[in-house]
């Protein structure tokens, strides 16, 4: 994965934003200096709060993406049997988890060997 893919992308009103909306915009002589860009651009405080939790949405799937590609030499033809019997719970667990959890802030990962997940 390249940096590229690890840049949040959003869009309000048509217009395609990078970064985190709540970022306070420091540009000298700007009308909308020591403001969050949300505000800047008239978003409403529920539109901001869909935007975050879409940011949180991105960094899990990034984390998650991460932790695949640790794992992807278990895919190799020379692995012993075994040992891709040991992975794939986990790595199936990995690709699940946007079904399970939304945010990176409240995620439970997975660890490789464990019976059950995800936790209550």
């Amino acid at each position: 994965m390249g940096k590229k893919d690890q840049i949040f992308e959003w869009v309000f009103n048509e217009v395609v934003y990078f970064g985190k909306p709540w970022h306070i915009i420091n540009v000298e002589g700007d009308p909308n200096n020591g403001k969050p860009v949300w505000q800047a651009i008239g978003m409403s405080e529920a539109e901001k709060n869909i935007a975050v939790a879409d940011f949180y949405l991105f960094k899990l799937r990034v984390e998650r993406d991460h932790r695949l590609q640790e794992t992807d030499w278990v895919s190799g033809e020379d692995v012993p049997q075994h040992i891709k019997d040991k992975y794939f719970p986990y790595r199936e667990r990995l690709r699940s988890i946007t079904d399970h959890f939304n945010s990176i802030k409240t995620v439970q990962w997975p660890e490789l060997g464990q019976d059950v997940w995800p936790q209550n």
